[in-house]
């Protein structure tokens, strides 16, 4: 879908329709959005506040009024934010560093990314260096490459009175231990576990499967591969042939999937951790000829993903919101900075999940996921 047509009519009437999002137009149009956010955190509870300005900012997009383009007009008072990103070369990750920055540019917040390419020694010299300007940023978001790595240059943020957010994968195996404002996550058992379930439908429940797992050290990678043995446990006739992790890469899982489809003749599904490593597999299998031959499933559901699995190219997926996860790690930090909502009343955890999506779902359906995803709800 071309992204300068605006939002697919059926979203346009929906917003036209609703007489919350119609008094919602008025009230922006009158204060402007900084200062109806503003207005409204003050009167409502969190879960009421994060509800309204998904309504809002999604109905503004869907009816042209908000510049995608283009910063929006910003709040007087400006903060400073880090995100120490796991690897800006995923889908998943892009999409986040984006949400980022979009919000920040409509609420006053300077985001500066800080790439790790996966690579958690670098992710550590990166906080290190964030740490040792600790009086630059008023909050620090961090998608961890691994658990436990970070907790010294962590602890001494938050003791300089910096706010740190966690995402996605633990810091540290007991966040109590830690004084961070909040921790958002998709459940990923339940992904792995229900695009697994749908990989075994779709190969009648029997053969050669390959599970192309994320970074052995990530906890969402763990979730995940938790998730797809509880599944394929209960499937006898199906049997894993090959574990190795791709580590988020597509050029490290084309290697993989090169070398395994020299070593077997019939592979016939595929589940990944990440629909980027599944693509990876793709180009592998269509460059000898065997694309038709094997199902491949994923994790994320960001648009480019979705388009792709339009084409048949994947064959499932399972959306970790991605503009839900950084979207409510953003809303918590700024509910604290600017509205001074206390930390004690801010869930230090807070879930995040989107549904499965698969060759099977209406194409209608896949449409909209692509433009809510490209206008960063979900």
């Amino acid at each position: 879908m071309d992204e300068k047509k605006g939002a697919p009519k059926k979203i346009k009437q929906w917003f036209q329709r609703n007489k919350d999002f119609q008094e919602i137009q008025e009230h922006v149009q009158d204060k402007g959005l900084v200062g109806f956010a503003d207005k409204q955190a003050k009167r409502m509870d969190r879960r009421k506040f994060i509800n309204t300005m998904a309504l809002t900012t999604g109905g503004l997009a869907a009816m042209g009024h908000l510049g995608f383009g283009k910063e929006a007009e910003a709040a007087d008072q400006r903060f400073k934010a880090a995100y120490s990103a796991l690897m800006m070369a995923v889908f998943w990750v892009t999409k986040g560093a984006e949400t980022f920055q979009h919000l920040g540019g409509i609420t006053g917040f300077d985001i500066e990314i800080f790439d790790a390419t996966a690579d958690s020694g670098k992710q550590r010299s990166q906080i290190d260096l964030i740490a040792s300007k600790y009086d630059e940023y008023d909050v620090v978001f961090i998608h961890p490459a691994a658990i436990g790595a970070y907790t010294e240059p962590v602890k001494e943020l938050i003791s300089k009175g910096v706010v740190v957010v966690d995402i996605d994968t633990l810091l540290v195996p007991d966040l109590s231990t830690l004084d961070i404002l909040t921790f958002t996550e998709p459940d990923n058992i339940f992904m792995g576990s229900q695009v697994t379930e749908y990989l075994c439908k779709k190969i009648d429940y029997k053969g050669n499967v390959v599970h192309t797992q994320g970074q052995l050290t990530h906890t969402g990678a763990q979730g995940r591969a938790k998730g797809f043995r509880q599944v394929i446990s209960k499937y006898p006739d199906i049997k894993v042939i090959d574990e190795t992790p791709g580590e988020w890469s597509v050029d490290k899982t084309r290697q993989i999937w090169d070398s395994l489809l020299v070593k077997y003749d019939k592979i016939d599904g595929g589940f990944f951790h990440n629909d980027d490593m599944a693509l990876g597999a793709y180009a592998a299998l269509q460059a000898v000829g065997r694309a038709e031959e094997t199902v491949l499933c994923g994790v994320d559901a960001m648009a480019p993903a979705l388009r792709e699995l339009k084409k048949g190219h994947i064959q499932g997926t399972v959306f970790n919101p991605a503009c839900r996860v950084h979207g409510y790690a953003f809303w918590a930090a700024w509910f604290h900075l600017v509205n001074k909502v206390k930390k004690a009343d801010i869930p230090s955890f807070i879930r995040c999940d989107g549904p499965v999506v698969t060759v099977d779902s209406r194409p209608d359906e896949i449409d909209s996921y692509i433009w809510c995803n490209e206008h960063y709800l979900i």
